[in-house]
C-alpha cells in the first residue's frame, strides 16, 4: 500500500498517510491541526528501489504506483526486477516522532469555542446573571437588617432614661482603711453573703477583691457575720462552709482558701445567687466582671423575689453600667457600683 509523507506545518511531525486520502483534509495526531493533503500523490509517494545488476552501480528509482496496476515484464536475457524494501533516510536536525495523520472530513472540523450549542450558551450565561442577581438580592438584604437595627438601637437609646449611679468614687473612702466591716467600702448587715465572679473575665481584678474582703472583715464582732460564694466553671466555691461571724471566722484557713481561688473559665452567676439565698441572708452583694445578660437579669430576679432579703448590693467591676443592676439595687434598698480595676489597685497600694 502507496503512503504519502506529510509535515505538519504546526509542529513539525513527520506524518504519514494513506494515498486515498489525496486531495482531502486530515488532522495531525499529536497536536490536532488540519491540513491538506496534495491532490499529485506521485510527489509525496514513497520511491522504490529495483536490485542492480552489478555490484556498485545505483539502482534505478521507481516511481511508486500502486503494484496490482504496473505488468513488471523483462526482455529476454534479464532478470525480472524485485521492489527492495525501503531504507531508513538519515536522521534529521531535529528529532522527531513520525505520527500517523487522523483524516477528518472539512466539514466536520469546527473549533473548541463552537463546540457548545447556542442553547448551551444561554444557559450558561442566564445562570451567571442569576448568581449576580442572587448575591445583590442578599447584600442588600442584609444591609436593610443591619440599618433596621441600627434604627431601633438608636430609638431606644433616645427613649431610655438617664442612668444615676448612687456612687462616686472616692480615693479617700477606701475600703482597707475604713473603721467599719466592709466589702468595698458597702456596709455589711448581721447576715451577709458575697456572690463573686471567678471567671476568666475577672483575672485582672479578682486578686484586688479577695485582700479588699480580707481587710474589711478583719473585725472581731459578733454582730455581723458572713460567707462568701465564688461563681466558678466548674462548681462553687464557698468560704466559710457555713454563715458565721466577724469574730469566728478561721483568718488563716480563710486567707488560704481565698488564695487558691483562680480567675479561669466562666461563671454560672445564677447558680451561685441560687446557692447563696439558700442560707436565708438578709443582704447580698455581687461583685461581677460583665454586664449581664437579659436571662439572667431576670433570673436574678426572680431568685431575688423568693429570698427574704432586705438589702442587695450590685458591684460591677471593669465593666458597661448596668442599668438592670441599678434598678434591682434601688427597688431593695441597696447599692450600685461601678469600680474599675486601676481604683482598686489605688486603694489596695496607698491602705498603708
Amino acid at each position: 500500500m502507496a503512503l504519502l509523507e506529510l509535515t505538519c506545518p504546526s509542529c513539525e511531525q513527520v506524518l504519514e498517510l494513506d494515498t486515498g486520502f489525496a486531495g482531502g483534509v486530515c488532522r495531525c495526531s499529536v497536536c490536532g491541526q488540519l491540513m491538506t493533503v496534495p491532490d499529485d500523490p506521485a510527489l509525496k509517494t514513497r520511491p522504490t528501489q529495483a536490485r542492480p545488476e552489478r555490484p556498485g552501480q545505483p539502482a534505478p528509482i521507481e516511481d511508486a504506483t500502486p503494484t496490482r496496476n504496473v505488468n513488471h515484464t523483462a526482455s529476454p536475457g534479464q532478470p525480472l526486477p524485485t521492489l527492495q524494501p525501503r531504507t531508513k533516510p538519515p536522521p534529521r536536525a531535529s528529532r522527531r516522532v513520525r505520527s500517523a495523520a487522523i483524516p477528518t472530513h472539512p466539514q466536520t472540523a469546527q473549533p473548541a469555542a463552537a463546540r457548545l450549542t447556542t442553547q448551551q450558551r444561554l444557559t450558561v450565561r442566564f445562570a451567571v446573571a442569576a448568581g449576580i442577581a442572587a448575591v445583590i438580592g442578599i447584600s442588600v438584604f442584609v444591609m436593610s437588617l443591619f440599618v433596621r437595627h441600627q434604627a431601633q438601637v438608636s430609638d431606644l437609646q433616645r427613649q431610655a432614661p438617664a442612668i444615676e449611679v448612687n456612687f462616686e468614687y472616692d480615693p479617700k473612702a477606701n475600703p482597707f482603711t475604713m473603721s467599719r466591716p466592709n466589702v468595698l467600702g458597702i456596709p455589711l448587715s448581721a447576715r451577709t453573703v458575697v456572690v463573686i465572679d471567678a471567671s476568666f473575665a475577672s483575672r485582672r481584678w479578682l486578686g484586688f477583691v479577695k485582700d479588699a474582703v480580707l481587710a474589711g472583715t478583719d473585725f472581731q464582732t459578733d454582730a455581723v457575720g458572713i460567707q462568701f460564694v465564688f461563681a466558678r466553671y466548674d462548681s462553687e466555691a464557698v468560704c466559710p462552709d457555713q454563715l458565721m461571724p466577724l469574730s469566728a471566722l478561721p483568718r488563716d484557713t480563710m486567707r488560704d482558701t481565698l488564695n487558691g481561688i483562680l480567675a479561669t473559665g466562666t461563671a454560672n452567676i445564677e447558680d451561685a445567687v441560687q446557692l447563696a439565698i439558700a442560707v436565708r441572708p438578709e443582704q447580698l452583694i455581687l461583685i461581677i466582671a460583665d454586664k449581664p445578660s437579659a436571662e439572667q437579669v431576670v433570673a436574678i430576679r426572680s431568685l431575688l423575689k423568693r429570698a427574704s432579703l432586705t438589702r442587695f448590693d450590685a458591684v460591677l467591676v471593669d465593666g458597661e453600667t448596668a442599668s438592670e443592676l441599678l434598678s434591682l439595687a434601688t427597688s431593695h434598698d441597696g447599692q450600685y457600683r461601678d469600680l474599675t480595676t486601676q481604683q482598686l489597685g489605688a486603694w489596695r497600694y496607698s491602705k498603708n
